[in-house]
């Protein structure tokens, strides 16, 4: 799967649980477009409610700078821009103005101003952060988002006969759709799981936890008797994944109450291959009739159910001579599930507490271009060969007719909500890690339908290490064959392949809860789906997560509104609080009505009003007001004209009294 239709995807309000719950958790998804809108409107809303902001900033220091004694020019200029100010950074340059140009006419020139000047400077700067940090709010890379479709549902499975069909023709689309899953999450798994770092190529971020972790033991014990294991006793390989959260791991999007943990333990040793185990008879008693020479090679790890042979698994003398690739097969069997299953294990191999699977691996006649002491590839049987698709030389033979891996897989379903001890079941086989769960874990109906879409994928769909079997998969090592000539593998190779199997299970089972909710690739096949029946299967086509590289963005409700309501309680307090206070001022005694009261008289247009009742301009009325006002239709001279006028009169005055000095 490497990407979700956007038809898919749902826009709107929903809360992602895993964010920090209700409040915190609140998203609204929708069009990148319309969060680009949103990040424009934020930025201006922040400079809007930065500037109100500013103003109340100005507005405190200027009163608590306040004084009625004499003072220097420099404090009222200070004053006056304080009063006026204009944008921090502006502000700041004008300071540095002021330090410069009194720098040499007073003592407290430069300190003041250079820290006024810094207000402004760090304000601008937190500002223009503030409003770079706001876009946070919004994320339109690697998102998680809610799935929708009307084609949310189970597929019955006729093989397993989970639930049974009228319909037997379902029978190829289901293998085709199990074909498509198997091959995509073996892709999925060797780019994304088995990378040193996480990768991330947008194939990587299609589900809510685009990698899950899980811990590798290379040396555990063998999980069966010591009779039937090859090596000592701790050859096998033991992956734990751990208790994983459903919602984190899978994706389901769900409230503490509604959450389940989820574990699974995969524990595989290479089996013997002697006499005992495997042997050989004539194909004329087997299934079908015998080529001349034919031999069937038989092995017995338990007897298969739905073959007509008391073996586990046979091939072919001749198949093995000619064939120049792999062979695989694998069969299952889970305890307390035999209608499911595909064989019975011998003594050796029975565990009461764990689903079982036998892996065969045949090299057939790949030859190895060097000695092999892999358990399962082993290759030491020398060949001088001379065939024209080979370099001539000597090559390396199998050991055996088959490797044989035995595994058991073993599941844990726990309640978060419940006392550790008792909310959790044993380590067991799905079908009775399941029912336990059912019966004494006390789950909700939500929980129980969140474990029962795990439980369809790895029983129904056969999401388990038996994955191996299937050509779909294939084995790292066949990338390394080239003209059937096997390149040199690793001794512990085996459990390379191992691991590479629980990642693909891992895979399929992320893309089998996804695909229940949006239903399959081919919509061909939704005629085979069974719609929800109850609230909680319902609930179920609501509460998928998956991850978006585009066309999508996530909008942090609680970081909108946080920074919508602090703005606006900022731009109100500023509106409401400054105009009240300077009117309480303004009534205090001997203030009249105003006139008395810096805030206002600093004010640039009552400085203005000042400045030309100085001239003997205008009559003027609100002098106590923050606008000053003239009589109607009152024309004026501009301050400039006035100051030149001002000045030639003052320097024909100094002229005269120079002439009547002389005189």
């Amino acid at each position: 799967m490497s990407s979700i239709p956007s038809s898919d995807v749902y826009t709107g309000q929903w809360t992602n649980w895993s964010n920090g719950g209700r409040v915190l958790g609140s998203t609204i998804t929708t069009k990148t477009t319309t969060a680009a809108a949103v990040v424009a409107f934020l930025a201006l809303f922040i400079q809007i409610s930065g500037s109100h902001l500013w103003d109340l900033f100005c507005f405190f220091i200027y009163h608590c700078r306040s004084r009625k004694k004499l003072h220097e020019a420099l404090y009222s200029q200070q004053q006056i821009l304080l009063r006026n100010n204009p944008s921090p950074f502006a502000s700041a340059l004008e300071y540095l103005k002021l330090g410069w140009h009194w720098r040499r006419r007073s003592d407290h020139a430069l300190l003041p101003n250079i820290l006024l000047a810094g207000y402004g400077i760090v304000f601008a700067v937190a500002l223009g952060a503030t409003a770079i940090f706001s876009s946070f709010v919004i994320t339109s890379t690697d998102i998680e988002v809610l799935t929708k479709s009307s084609s949310c549902g189970y597929w019955p499975t006729i093989k397993n006969g989970d639930v049974p069909l009228q319909d037997e023709s379902a029978t190829v689309p289901q293998n085709q759709r199990w074909s498509q899953i198997l091959a995509s999450s073996s892709t999925y798994s060797r780019a994304c799981y088995n990378s040193s770092r996480e990768s991330s190529s947008p194939q990587c971020r299609v589900y809510s936890s685009p990698r899950p972790h899980w811990t590798t033991d290379s040396n555990a014990a063998c999980p069966f008797s010591s009779a039937i294991c090859m090596g000592s006793n701790n050859s096998a390989i033991r992956i734990d994944t751990g208790s994983q959260d459903v919602s984190q791991t899978f994706g389901v999007n769900a409230p503490n109450k509604g959450r389940i943990y989820f574990r699974k333990v995969t524990t595989c040793a290479p089996l013997l291959t002697d006499d005992h185990y495997v042997n050989k008879t004539n194909m004329s008693s087997m299934t079908r009739s015998a080529y001349p020479g034919e031999e069937a090679i038989l092995f017995n790890y338990g007897p298969a159910i739905k073959f007509r042979i008391n073996s586990t698994w046979l091939s072919s003398s001749i198949t093995m001579n000619k064939t120049r690739a792999y062979t695989k097969a694998a069969l299952r069997h889970y305890l307390n599930g035999e209608r499911y299953s595909d064989f019975v294990p011998r003594p050796e191999l029975i565990r009461s507490d764990a689903d079982h699977t036998v892996v065969f691996i045949s090299m057939n006649s790949v030859l190895a271009a060097e000695p092999i002491d892999d358990p399962i590839f082993s290759a030491h049987r020398p060949i001088v060969t001379l065939a024209s698709n080979r370099n001539s030389g000597i090559f390396y033979g199998a050991d055996r007719p088959a490797g044989v891996i035995g595994c058991i897989e073993q599941y844990q379903f726990c309640n978060p909500n419940m006392h550790e001890l008792r909310g959790c079941t044993p380590l067991t086989g799905i079908v009775e890690a399941t029912e336990l769960a059912r019966t004494t874990t006390n789950l909700n109906p939500f929980q129980s339908a969140t474990m029962d879409r795990l439980r369809d994928a790895i029983l129904n769909w056969s999401c388990g290490i038996a994955i191996a079997g299937y050509d779909q998969a294939g084995l790292l090592a066949e990338r390394q064959v080239i003209t059937s000539t096997q390149l040199p593998l690793p001794r512990n190779h085996w459990q390379v392949e191992v691991e590479d199997w629980h990642g693909t299970v891992f895979a399929a089972i992320q893309r089998f809860m996804v695909e229940h909710t949006i239903g399959p690739d081919d919509a061909a096949w939704l005629k085979y789906l069974q719609k929800p029946n109850t609230t909680a299967e319902l609930a179920m086509c609501h509460t998928q997560k998956v991850r978006v590289g585009s066309n999508f963005s996530n909008i942090n409700v609680f970081g909108l509104a946080f920074i919508i309501a602090l703005g606006g309680l900022i731009i109100l307090t500023n509106l409401v609080l400054r105009n009240v206070i300077v009117r309480l001022l303004a009534r205090r005694p001997n203030c009249q009505s105003g006139m008395a009261v810096p805030w206002l008289q600093d004010g640039l247009l009552q400085v203005q009003r000042i400045a030309y009742q100085a001239c003997g301009e205008g009559t003027w009325e609100g002098l106590g007001d923050t606008v000053p006002v003239t009589k109607r239709g009152e024309l004026l001279r501009n301050l400039w004209d006035l100051s030149e006028s001002s000045s030639s009169q003052g320097s024909l005055k100094e002229g005269s009294s120079l002439k009547e000095a002389e005189g």
